[in-house]
């Protein structure tokens, strides 16, 4: 199918649609000449008899349990409407990973990730994993793309006599003896079937493990936010380049576009592409009627839009993709076997595991914990509810829950710059893992780069802090070291994250010290240039010492702000990139959600417009004034930030620079005073 000839269309999946037997021809011819790459989500696996749960399926009950938890600790405070609305809105932004994440801290591998994902051990596939087997096994696929942690595409393809190598890259592949660990890019795989010529499964956000694997059951999963990160991963972003080559048809099915680290990748990637096929699920009455609510729902319009703005052809199905799929199978000739009856109920996500686990209301005061986790930085809600849970025996019983809560206090205090409260809960956070684990225990290496950072924090602005500003400097610099040290006896790849990150954080105490320049205004750019150049070649030698790592988007943000302020401004098509990467950053922090950080992207967005064109942004610097505002000020960085910038792009006086900074400063004192009251 080229583009010539067939450039777009909205195919509706039925014989009394004129179009279908057309298309359906078009893509069986396409995985006859073995272009196709299949793209899967979990939408394939929800159709019975498989009926495995979706990603909302999967937050409500976990919903349900946090909030219960923190009801009890919380039933007798006088806490606003607003608030108590703030925090429900902040746990229904919360996406899966964010919340595993939140309740693995507390409860444990195990339990969050082993015991409630289990309804996805199962062999049931069905219609789609079937079609999709039999073409895979008769090699009219080589390469395929899910985002599903279950098995039941490779059970389907070793049914109808074919093999599959599955290949997890986020997971490392085992090590060597004699080796601490594998290449980078040496990602985990394994077998399933005995056939010739298996076709290889590539699944980003890893997958369940055979029995006959080297791997626990669990083990390859990555489904937290430490393990999938909050960007693209350059892992997943080399084999997904590797699989989907110049000229590949891209099928997707099952899958919807709103997350942060692998739609990036198929936007960067469409351009090589030949042909998107892209399936939009319909029930049988909407397809009859031709009309109905899939023309209006949202991440419908969104991807046919993002399909029109794209550079190759597509076609946009509408119905079931079972219906599509076993069709274009008949059609290249390939024979699909019924799939099993269901052996056995279908369980449903059990949200009260976190409940009820430890006995003696133990299991529900970490699930708060969790809960605290999810609303950091989030208002009144959350202090008080932090406040409760350390005055709670059980908490103050073990030494790791209180590390945990005091640690979400510390980061709590560091957004809203109360940098001595934040130090004082960092050393108490190391002092109790220590008092657990020992000296020696690897587990503190990254609190006490953090705590370095702090006292680096203390002379980022002008302040009493100044006075002995050398004490902080060193002070910073000898904590983050010794983190350093101590997780090069874990492991290299710490101890290498940590050394750099640590240059970064000196590289940013530089930065904020040459940002003080901008107060000048655009008029004395000379000077600016010239408090900037340093800070520039500083970044580009992180950048040389790890790539990947300041392509990390604040990271990324900081360095396009240092070279572009140095006097270094990109080629008029880089610029297009840059704008294009700070709308996908942007929406990736707004999914998350992270509003400090899509307030930076607003800023940032707000320099690059001036800086290329010279038209001042005061829009997005409103934006992100308001979602750093609010009644607390919670990101007071940030609205300074905003305050320089305001300076620099001529949109206020000197005297109303000096103004803003005045009610600022009067803002945290009122806010201080009336927090004192309340307790």
């Amino acid at each position: 199918m080229n583009k010539e000839t067939h450039h777009s269309d909205t195919v509706f999946i039925t014989r009394d649609d004129p179009n279908y037997s057309t298309a359906k021809g078009h893509l069986a011819e396409a995985f006859k000449q073995k272009r196709v790459v299949p793209f899967l989500g979990a939408g394939i696996s929800k159709t019975p008899d498989s009926r495995l749960p979706l990603a909302m399926d999967l937050i409500r009950p976990l919903r349900v349990a946090l909030w219960n938890s923190v009801r009890p600790l919380l039933k007798d405070s006088a806490l606003e409407t607003k608030e108590i609305e703030k925090a429900r809105n902040a746990l229904k932004e919360a996406p899966l990973e964010m919340l595993l994440t939140a309740l693995q801290d507390t409860h444990g591998r195990s339990r969050t990730i082993n015991e409630y994902l289990s309804m996805l051990k199962t062999n049931v596939w069905n219609s789609n994993h079937g079609a999709l087997g039999a073409l895979a096994a008769e090699g009219w696929i080589q390469n395929c793309i899910t985002l599903n942690f279950d098995l039941l595409l490779e059970e389907a393809i070793h049914v109808h006599g074919g093999a599959s190598v599955t290949e997890c890259p986020l997971s490392p592949a085992p090590s060597e003896p004699g080796r601490d660990s594998q290449p980078y890019h040496e990602c985990a795989n394994f077998r399933y079937g005995n056939g010739t010529d298996p076709v290889k499964i590539i699944k980003p956000h890893g997958s369940l493990a055979p029995d006959a694997s080297v791997f626990e059951a669990f083990q390859l999963v990555s489904t937290t936010l430490p393990e999938i990160g909050d960007k693209p991963d350059p892992r997943n972003r080399r084999r997904l380049f590797a699989a989907l080559t110049a000229g590949s048809e891209l099928l997707v099915a099952g899958y919807s576009d709103n997350d942060w680290d692998v739609f990036p990748i198929l936007d960067e990637l469409v351009p090589r592409l030949a042909h998107v096929h892209w399936i939009h699920y319909a029930s049988p009455r909407e397809v009859s009627d031709r009309q109905g609510p899939w023309e209006a729902n949202e991440r419908e319009k969104r991807i046919r839009d993002w399909l029109v703005r794209g550079r190759t052809a597509f076609t946009s199905y509408v119905g079931d993709p079972s219906e599509l799929l076993v069709a274009v199978a008949s059609a290249v000739g390939v024979d699909v076997k019924p799939p099993p009856r269901r052996n056995k109920p279908i369980t449903k996500p059990n949200g009260r595991l976190f409940m009820d686990s430890v006995g003696a209301d133990g299991a529900g005061l970490r699930t708060a914990i969790s809960m605290a986790i999810v609303l950091q930085n989030r208002g009144r809600f959350n202090e008080l509810l932090l406040e409760r849970l350390l005055r709670h025996p059980f908490v103050l019983n073990d030494p790791v829950l209180e590390a945990r809560v005091r640690k979400v206090q510390a980061h709590t205090h560091h957004t809203r710059r109360e940098l001595r409260p934040a130090i004082r809960q960092m050393k108490a956070v190391i002092d109790l893992k220590r008092r657990r684990y020992g000296r020696a225990d690897g587990s503190v290496a990254g609190d006490l780069v953090w705590l370095g950072y702090e006292h680096l924090c203390l002379i980022k602005r002008p302040g009493l802090a100044w006075l002995i500003g050398l004490y902080h400097y060193r002070k910073g610099l000898r904590l983050m070291l010794e983190g350093a040290r101590l997780a090069r006896r874990h492991g290299r790849a710490q101890c290498r994250y940590l050394c750099w990150i640590a240059r970064y954080y000196r590289i940013d105490l530089f930065h904020t010290w040459a940002g003080y320049s901008l107060f000048l205004g655009h008029a004395l750019d000379p000077i600016i240039r010239a408090a900037f150049r340093p800070i520039s070649k500083l970044y580009a030698g992180l950048r040389r010492r790890n790539p990947d790592w300041m392509e990390w988007d604040y990271y990324w943000l900081r360095g396009l702000e240092a070279d572009l302020l140095a006097g270094h401004p990109p080629d008029s098509e880089a610029w297009c990139t840059i704008q294009s990467k700070l709308d996908l950053i942007r929406h990736r922090y707004e999914i998350l959600p992270n509003y400090v950080q899509a307030g930076n992207v607003c800023v940032y967005r707000a320099l690059v417009e001036f800086l290329r064109s010279r038209l001042i942004q005061e829009g997005m610097l409103n934006q992100a004034e308001k979602m750093w505002g609010g009644p607390d000020g919670a990101a007071r960085s940030g609205l300074y930030r905003v305050i320089q910038f305001r300076r620099y792009l001529g949109l206020d006086s000197p005297w109303q620079t000096a103004k803003r900074l005045l009610s600022q400063l009067f803002r945290i004192i009122t806010y201080r005073g009336a927090r004192e009251a309340k307790r």
